[in-house]
């Protein structure tokens, strides 16, 4: 507590003035994350696209609305979260998260990378997303969600939208369908599909590998003879070199001038995640070392010094 002495021996003290200890302002700072330890992939999305637009009060107001259990009615349908908070007025308001629809190529992306991944799709399943599949499930872009209220805060967010967020990302992170609940599908349907899918694949490459081992070993009908004398005729043929070619060469075609395409999406991912799940305790820590390798991938790629995306 600050004290001045004046010359005439009177103490002057503030007793109002504010202790701010280095400690206590440490343990609000975690206190403010600690609830965030537990929450889902998705989950963190959806609070921080909230948060992002309104202010430390309202924040820590909606956040205290959604631990008093203020709000009711929580339900999800295609694209839209709704429910009811009880305010200061007698009739609770009613709240609205709207997420932006799943274009067409991202949903023909996704089945293409879970069927290319089926070891992955138990996993995908409960929720567990990797950065690729957030991405194309359209829980990646902070704008992609808009909300609404009732309430008579002219702030865009207001502390009923922040404490519906919080709520619905405290249930989705319990309850990991409800992201599919979300988007209008149903996981078992999505589970069906990507394995009929899968066998549809197995099946029409079968023919094509028969048709290379055939292709090696000769017809059955052929007879060894002929086949022998194929394999002869073309021995002597790779035998046959010009030296004149060989030395001095031919005119070199232009050099091609090739997309650049972003490696980790022309990749097989499906021996990424096999050489992490062999080092891995659990799926979900498979899934952040894949997401780590995402994260140094795209630091290298996109420093300064980089002129294009796969630079070294």
């Amino acid at each position: 507590m600050p004290r001045y002495t004046s010359r005439d021996n009177v103490i002057y003290a503030n007793f109002g003035a504010k202790r701010h200890n280095p400690q206590q302002r440490a343990a609000a700072a975690e206190k403010q994350h600690e609830d965030r330890e537990w929450l889902s992939t998705v989950s963190r999305f959806i609070v921080d696209s909230v948060e992002r637009d309104t202010d430390p009060g309202r924040k820590q107001r909606g956040r205290d609305y959604a631990r008093e259990d203020r709000v009711t009615l929580l339900s999800y349908s295609e694209n839209l979260i709704s429910a009811q908070v009880r305010g200061s007025r007698p009739e609770p308001f009613e709240v609205q998260l709207r997420f932006a629809p799943i274009a067409r190529h991202d949903q023909r992306e996704l089945w293409d990378y879970l069927v290319s991944l089926p070891d992955y799709l138990p996993a995908f399943l409960r929720g567990e997303l990797d950065r690729r599949a957030q991405r194309l499930l359209g829980f990646s872009d902070p704008r992609s969600i808009t909300s609404s209220c009732e309430c008579p805060d002219p702030n865009p967010v207001c502390k009923h939208i922040v404490a519906v967020a919080h709520a619905a990302a405290a249930e989705i992170s319990r309850r990991s369908s409800r992201i599919f609940d979300l988007r209008g599908w149903d996981p078992q349907e999505i589970e069906a599909a990507v394995k009929r899918r899968v066998k549809e694949n197995a099946a029409a490459n079968a023919p094509a590998e028969r048709g290379k081992d055939t292709a090696r070993s000769g017809t059955p009908d052929e007879p060894a003879a002929a086949a022998e004398s194929s394999r002869s005729s073309a021995q002597k043929r790779q035998q046959q070199v010009d030296a004149t070619a060989f030395w001095q060469g031919g005119e070199l075609p232009s050099l091609p001038d090739p997309q650049v395409e972003p490696a980790l999406d022309d990749s097989d991912l499906s021996l990424l995640h096999i050489a992490m799940r062999s080092v891995s305790y659990t799926s979900i820590d498979e899934l952040r070392a894949i997401t780590d390798i995402e994260d140094m991938y795209y630091f290298l790629t996109h420093n300064e010094g980089s002129s294009s995306p796969d630079s070294p």
